[in-house]
């Protein structure tokens, strides 16, 4: 009955041809057609599965697609915490919960993973995937569950949910209102064959989606590598196929050229050279006339090179990556540097979407140590103010910029809790605390505070 059904909905919705080249690999220009298809119908069960798989196979097995993909988590998927209430004692204590609860044993439920590592898997699995969930159990720990296992067991993207009211539909395994917002989530386990099982329905007040979206009306999201795919197999196919060529051109062969006056003479016997290299150097003795070299293949040759390389810069703007950071050399200071200020810029609203998922994680653990005891019963949680920090940007050339932001602080352009932010991922006030700390401890032992260097300058 299902496979009836979803056979019907595929002719029905044109699901048969894909609208991502990344599960429907074309020889000829793609048609893009005439239906107009939402994210969730263009990709079935089956279809988004495929596409999953591709990415997690660039993820494996191409080592330029996985640098992408960790560069591009370097920047968007670290974050430190940093309460803003405005008590010392009460911003002490949250600090102090946190790192604590951060710990592997204490956040994850496997135990393997620490706070970071977690954004870090889900951000991973977003772009590779497309999506991730995160279950929030009752013991206070995270569970991730992976993209796949969130399906509708018809193996159809959309269906309607019987279960409920007819209005509400079952979006990939997720079970949304007549607005699309979340009822709730079906989970499916793997068995001993690898193939998938029933294994609950969770409420959607337990689980936090975090994915990649394209539209207003999309439910699932979808990798931002789907359109680099095509790009990315066929050009580890090349690469493969130029090895291939290039190790039978490393194969040693022998021509030998005869001149064409040599066949004048019918009476010329042509002498049969036995040759053997495996037995050390050899000397040819050559008939006159006779001439001797070894075959050789430019390979691989510079047009194919240059091509390789305009394919995996082309495939790298799937995440925004400057291809200046894939090769070092591929541009001067100045060129590295405007390339790295576009890309930042480009990573504001992924790491603003991590800020957001840690910020509903803090939430919603803040209430737990409030039921816990931990925190003061009175504490009104809606008026607590924190941030997650993303982690800074080095500076290329320290004394020039350096030197430009105190500029900046002196002439009230930017603040120094700006700078701290920008550079190091921090707070300027935990700094300054530390300084004086510091101070304080110079004068204790007598050793004065430190001068500064001759020709430095000064943000006071």
């Amino acid at each position: 009955m299902f496979k009836s059904f979803t056979n019907k909905a595929k002719t029905m919705f044109g699901w048969n041809d894909s609208q991502y080249d990344a599960i429907n690999p074309q020889t000829k220009r793609r048609s893009s057609g005439n239906t107009i298809l939402s994210h969730d119908r263009a990709l079935g069960t089956s279809e988004r599965q495929h596409l999953i798989e591709s990415a997690r196979d660039i993820n494996r097995n191409f080592a330029a697609g996985a640098y992408m993909i960790r560069k591009h988590l370097d920047y968007v998927s670290t974050f430190s915490f940093q309460p803003q209430t405005g008590d010392p004692a009460l911003d002490e204590d949250l600090a102090t919960l946190m790192r604590w609860w951060s710990r592997p044993e204490n956040c994850d439920v496997g135990g393997r993973h620490s706070l970071s590592a977690i954004i870090r898997l889900a951000e991973s699995h977003r772009t590779i995937d497309g999506d991730v969930f995160l279950l929030k159990l009752r013991s206070g720990h995270l569970q991730g569950i992976e993209s796949d296992r969130i399906r509708n067991v018809s193996g159809v993207g959309v269906v309607y949910d019987t279960d409920v009211a007819k209005a509400n539909r079952v979006i990939h395994g997720i079970h949304v209102d007549v607005g699309g917002r979340p009822l709730a989530y079906d989970v499916y386990s793997k068995d001993k064959a690898w193939s998938y099982e029933f294994d609950r329905r969770i409420k959607a007040k337990n689980i936090l989606h975090h994915g990649y979206y394209d539209g207003f009306d999309q439910v699932r999201g979808v990798s931002p590598l789907a359109a680099a795919i095509p790009t990315f197999v066929d050009t580890l196919e090349m690469k493969e196929y130029a090895r291939l060529k290039a190790k039978v051109s490393q194969m040693m062969a022998l021509a030998i050229t005869r001149t064409s006056a040599m066949y004048q003479d019918v009476s010329c016997t042509q002498t049969e050279y036995d040759v053997d290299f495996g037995k050390g150097p050899v000397m040819l003795d050559l008939d006159p006339g006779d001439e001797a070299n070894f075959l050789e293949s430019k390979n691989p040759s510079t047009e194919f090179q240059s091509f390789i390389t305009m394919s995996l810069q082309v495939a790298s703007k799937a995440l925004d990556i400057p291809w200046s950071f894939f090769d070092e050399s591929y541009t001067n200071y100045s060129g590295s540097r405007i390339a790295l200020l576009q890309y930042v810029k480009s990573a504001a609203s992924k790491r603003e979407s991590n800020q957001c998922l840690l910020d509903k994680i803090t939430r919603w653990k803040l209430a737990q140590w409030v039921e816990a005891g931990l925190l003061p019963t009175s504490l009104k949680l809606n008026t607590l103010r924190w941030t997650w920090i993303p982690s800074g940007t080095p500076w290329f050339d320290v004394k020039t910029e350096a030197e430009a932001d105190i500029m900046l602080i002196n002439s009230g352009l930017k603040t120094r809790r700006e700078v701290r932010q920008e550079r190091y991922g921090d707070d300027w006030s935990t700094v300054v605390t530390e300084l004086a700390a510091e101070k304080a401890k110079l004068e204790e032992l007598g050793l004065g505070q430190a001068e500064t260097p001759a020709g430095g300058q000064s943000a006071e």
